[in-house]
């Protein structure tokens, strides 16, 4: 349930003070809290805190408390037993969280965070999904920040194939970014887990986004990189993982490859373990690997090809566009749309939303 003491707490203490791991030693409750703010402790509280803490009625927090309780948001404080464990091993925790949706995905038995590109390329995408549905067909949660590209198609590989999935977000839970992922966002709302810091009202900065990497992290047993570029905010996800002492994965891609030169710079480096698909991640997890659903190697045997369907199949090497197909084998434009189409109906390839073309494995 909603706690009017958590909101207050977050209005007058705050998200981001340094100071948090001696407050949640402290053992005080944000209800302990505002009873005591006249009487704070500098044992506990720097200056700044017991000054605002002392001036700061609870009028505050009426608003934004009341717009959550319309819209069904939960709160949780660093003094609950439910509290997600895994915030108690890293250092600069969440005290207070505000979530929607399923209560058990608090503390769920294995979880993986995924991140990377948000404009991925269809290599990227078809990555992240076999990645992300495999992970989640063998029990493991899949942790992100429902940004778009990576972000958003791990979650929804994980929904597509009936699992669960807890999203983190910037902003308080009844703002929307970016917007085109509202009606998933309340979708996860109503199935699965979405938490954030913030409350309606809360000024946002970019940073928002930086600290919100620290709870992906956090909240993750295992990170894997998809398609993250040197500057690539992903890439802050990874440096606090390996601060918390999480073994972090990446996706090789092309050495020349701007839009790979993080995720191969962390291979390079020895700071993470390749990987291709969820098959190698599951030992780190403790779990023993399910036996992979995939078609039936007849349903993709080429040899069942001729002509140009064969040459068009041949020359789709990764995530490749219908131009290159059309260079490499010198087939009318019209021939290649209408075989690709074909292909696709088959289930031989399929179609990225990036509008390249990637075989069926």
């Amino acid at each position: 349930m909603l706690d009017l003491y958590d909101v207050w707490f977050t209005l007058a203490i705050g998200t981001g003070c340094s100071n948090r791991e001696v407050i949640a030693h402290s053992k005080m409750s944000p209800k302990d809290i505002y009873e005591n703010r006249k009487n704070l402790s500098s044992e506990f509280f720097t200056k700044k805190q017991i000054e605002k803490a002392a001036k700061t009625d609870m009028d505050i927090a009426y608003e934004p408390y009341n717009i959550y309780l319309k819209n069904s948001v939960n709160s949780i404080n660093y003094t609950d037993e439910l509290f997600p464990r895994r915030f108690e091993e890293i250092e600069n925790r969440p005290l207070v969280l505000y979530y929607k949706g399923d209560r058990g995905l608090l503390n769920p038995a294995h979880t993986v965070g995924i991140v990377g590109s948000r404009r991925c390329s269809g290599d990227g995408e078809q990555s992240c999904i076999e990645i992300s549905g495999n992970l989640a067909e063998n029990g493991v949660v899949i942790v992100s920040g429902l940004a778009q590209g990576i972000d958003y198609l791990a979650h929804k590989a994980a929904t597509d194939n009936g699992k669960k999935t807890v999203a983190f977000i910037g902003t308080d839970l009844t703002s929307y970014f970016p917007k085109q992922h509202r009606e998933y966002q309340d979708y996860l709302c109503q199935t699965n887990l979405v938490i954030t810091e913030y409350v309606p009202g809360s000024r946002y900065y970019d940073t928002n986004f930086i600290n919100r990497n620290r709870l992906i992290a956090g909240m993750s047993d295992a990170l894997c990189v998809i398609q993250a570029t040197n500057r690539s905010g992903s890439l802050s996800t990874v440096n606090r993982a390996l601060k918390y002492g999480r073994p972090v994965f990446a996706v090789p891609g092309g050495v020349y490859s701007e839009s790979y030169a993080g995720s191969n710079g962390l291979l390079y480096d020895g700071k993470a373990f390749a990987t291709k698909d969820g098959a190698n991640i599951l030992p780190h997890l403790g779990i023993v690997p399910g036996e992979k659903k995939s078609r039936a190697k007849a349903d993709i045997d080429e040899n069942r090809l001729f002509g140009d369907a064969l040459a068009v199949y041949k020359a789709i090497d990764g995530a490749v566009f219908p131009n290159r197909i059309i260079r490499q084998t010198g087939l009318p434009a019209a021939a290649v749309n209408r075989v690709l189409t074909e292909l696709e109906i088959d289930d031989y390839i399929k179609k990225t939303t990036t509008g390249e073309y990637i075989k069926n494995k």
